[in-house]
């Protein structure tokens, strides 16, 4: 450190980096879940809703995913789209709430430790990290292997359906462009905003353009367009499954097109008021799939060649690119795949960057291969996670080696994608059903009475579409050329991530890692901590441990309670406590049941006395409660002034340091322990780190068969916390 670097100047320029960073509101909400900022936040709500409305890239999904819905016919086309998207968007609303409420980069493994019950959150986190990553990189490999084949599709418009790309070719430009987008991924971070914003007017556009030329062109070149009944009401199937399961299968166009408003996550810690910006993010750009996604293929229907077959099985290798030659020509095809071209390079553009920054958050927590090497961010290249982003193309890389094979095998990074990401959403919502009733705090965008029943939907549809997605495209009984890999790829890794969790990383990965120590957290908020299970409440937080369960609720004292509601959490602590007796369970002694309730002008209700080594009542004055290492201390006679910081007075033990904020409310405790009253008491909680983040305080003290530890007896500490 330089002589002109003093503590104050070094604090100032960190708050200075900072408020570049993010705006204070929106550093204080991620705060409160355990992480400092480190990316800077740029990205408005409109441009939160670009990302993810980028990324689906509509009409270039649509001719991606053609080989999918085409086999069943027009109808099963357009209806497979209506019914599926519907009930995706059950998904997106569900997903929005949580995003609401903690909005973070790592999303979803986040939301599934923090909900699950204690024997199984550290496991299902790992696993969904794991399958979000997997997901992401499914559809990072799928968007660029599609690019190549519309580039490749062109060349064969311009050549009049005579040259067809080789396996090794199809590779080679897939490899190239999954680079590029690396570079541009790196390179384009600070006008990346602005490339969403193009995002959408473009997309806009070729939606326009698309619904308007096909008729127009059609009608134009002397032909009729297909009837309302060939539209809505024939079915084809050009599979060797039975016709009903043929329209089952067209549902995976519209799983995979809409299926990456979660990248609004992932952009959580680069958004702008990212408690409102990331949920209207997502369920404005599933929402708009789902109608204009409709709409689009209406008109697909209506213009193509009624022989399904014959678009299915173009010379071009893209349904699409047929559809776009049938109606428009050949230059007509050729302006409009170019089109689609620019978007689809797009997609993937913002794709490495969503998928960039969940990989990079989950290695800030630990769990990925390397994460010491790919959690850097570059402040260089303008606070990018440039490590990640060069993780994530080399494994593309390889995972792209299936081209090789042929165009079935290929065909199972689409459902790799869904696979994996049906897994990583559908967990934190089972989760959230499960253990979290009592734990989900609703941020500003909320559903309210309709929050479960919209989650149940979404658990049943993304189940069902998790088995669909490992189904081959012919079938019952098909051959290794047919067969659909998605089952090889994603059990390889699913069982390779549980055996590797419970023979190594369970020994460290305890879930999300905090950023920011106990004494960076906002008043009255304790971040999501593998050291503890918690609840969280707006305003208060209580930590305990897992083996602690609820106990009776405790009292409030004479003081006039500040309190509009009181909710229990009782955790065992060794040490003396303050209280009343209460009955006896399990040889431990007498427990206490006590509280302290926060009255008004911060008044602190006096509490009975207690016996076995305890103090007398306890009442003082909580407004202007002393920080660490000032203020006033404890006194004998159980006469409280202020909680004070380290140190005590008439013999009472200190060690734990209180915050006092709002009108004397007892919002944080740090330190390692708390100073209890009493003559003799002494080190009452001392030394545990499950104190630490603790809200309004109350303990239960007792007599009889417990272990004697600073004059006190072993009893059961009792937090209440209220709102």
């Amino acid at each position: 450190m330089l002589k002109t670097d003093t503590p104050s100047a070094v604090a100032a320029n960190v708050a200075a980096e900072e408020a570049v960073l993010a705006d204070p509101d929106d550093m204080e909400l991620l705060a409160k879940m355990g992480y400092k900022q480190e990316l800077r936040r740029q990205y408005s709500t409109v441009q939160i809703f670009a990302v993810a409305f980028s990324i689906m890239g509509l009409v270039p999904s649509i001719a991606s995913t053609l080989a999918f819905s085409l086999p069943a016919g027009p109808a099963g086309m357009v209806w497979g789209w209506f019914t599926a998207s519907i009930l995706i968007f059950f998904v997106g609303l569900a997903m929005a709430d949580m995003a609401s409420g903690m909005p973070t980069a790592g999303g979803l493994y986040w939301w599934t430790h923090y909900f699950a019950g204690d024997r199984y959150k550290n496991a299902l986190s790992f696993l969904v990290g794991y399958s979000n990553t997997l997901g992401l990189i499914g559809g990072m490999c799928s968007v660029d292997y599609t690019l190549a084949l519309m580039l490749l599709a062109c060349v064969s418009i311009t050549r009049d359906g005579e040259y067809s790309a080789s396996n090794g070719t199809i590779y080679g430009v897939y490899a190239g462009l999954i680079i590029i987008h690396a570079l541009a991924g790196i390179f384009t971070g600070p006008i990346m905003p602005k490339i969403q914003t193009f995002c959408i007017y473009i997309n806009a556009a070729i939606i326009i353009a698309t619904v308007v030329a096909l008729p127009v062109g059609r009608v134009s070149r002397g032909e009729s367009l297909n009837s309302g009944s060939y539209v809505y009401g024939h079915v084809d199937n050009l599979t060797t499954w039975p016709t009903g399961w043929a329209f089952i299968l067209a549902f995976l166009a519209p799983i995979w097109s809409i299926g990456f408003f979660d990248s609004c996550v992932h952009m959580s810690e680069e958004a702008l008021h990212a408690a409102k910006a990331v949920p209207l993010g997502i369920i404005y750009s599933a929402g708009s799939a789902c109608v204009l996604g409709f709409l689009v293929l209406s008109i697909i229907a209506a213009t193509m060649n009624p022989d399904v077959s014959a678009t299915a099985g173009s010379v071009f290798g893209q349904p699409m690119a047929q559809i776009y030659f049938d109606a428009l020509g050949k230059k007509g095809a050729l302006g409009f795949m170019g089109v689609l071209i620019v978007i689809q390079f797009l997609i993937g553009l913002s794709l490495i960057v969503a998928a960039s920054r969940q990989a990079w958050a989950f290695s800030r927590d630990g769990a990925l291969p390397f994460s010491g090497y790919f959690r850097h961010v570059s402040k260089r290249i303008r606070y990018q996670p440039v490590r990640a982003i060069v993780g994530l193309v080399a494994v593309c890389i390889v995972f792209g080696l299936l081209c090789l094979i042929n165009s079935v095998a290929a065909n199972a990074l689409f459902s790799l994608f869904v696979a994996s990401n049906y897994v990583a959403w559908g967990t934190p919502i089972l989760c959230r059903l499960i253990w979290g009733k009592t734990r989900f705090t609703p941020g500003e965008f909320y559903t309210g009475r309709f929050s479960r029943p919209i989650a149940v939907v979404a658990v049943l549809w993304l189940a069902f579409g998790l088995v669909l997605s490992m189904f081959p495209s012919t079938g019952p009984s098909p051959g290794p050329k047919d067969m659909n890999y998605t089952i090889v790829i994603n059990g390889f890794v699913w069982v390779a991530c549980m055996t590797y969790y419970f023979l190594f990383a369970r020994k460290w990965y305890t879930g999300p890692k905090m950023t920011i120590d106990a004494s960076e957290r906002p008043a009255g908020e304790a971040s999501h901590s593998h050291h503890s299970n918690h609840t969280r409440h707006p305003g208060n937080t209580v930590s305990q441990r897992s083996r602690g369960r609820l106990g009776d609720a405790g009292t409030l004292g004479g003081g006039r309670a500040g309190a509009r509601r009181v909710r229990r959490r009782r955790a065992r602590l060794r040490g003396a406590g303050v209280g009343r007796g209460g009955r006896r369970r399990r040889g431990h002694g007498r427990r206490a049941d006590l509280a302290v309730g926060a009255g008004q002008g911060g008044q602190l209700g006096e509490l009975a006395p207690a016996g076995g080594g305890a103090a007398a009542g306890v009442r003082g004055v909580a407004a202007g409660v002393g920080r660490d290492g000032g203020g006033p201390r404890l006194g004998v006679g159980g006469d409280v002034a202020g909680l004070g910081g380290d140190g005590a007075g008439g013999g009472a033990a200190g060690g734990a340091g209180f915050r006092g904020e709002r009108g004397g409310r007892v919002d944080d405790v740090r330190g390692n322990g708390l100073a209890a009253a009493g003559d003799g008491v002494g080190n009452a909680l001392g030394g545990r780190d499950d104190v630490a983040d603790v809200g309004v305080l109350g303990a239960g003290g007792g007599q009889g068969g417990g272990e004697e530890e600073g004059g006190g007896q072993d009893g059961e500490a009792h937090f209440d916390w209220i709102r």
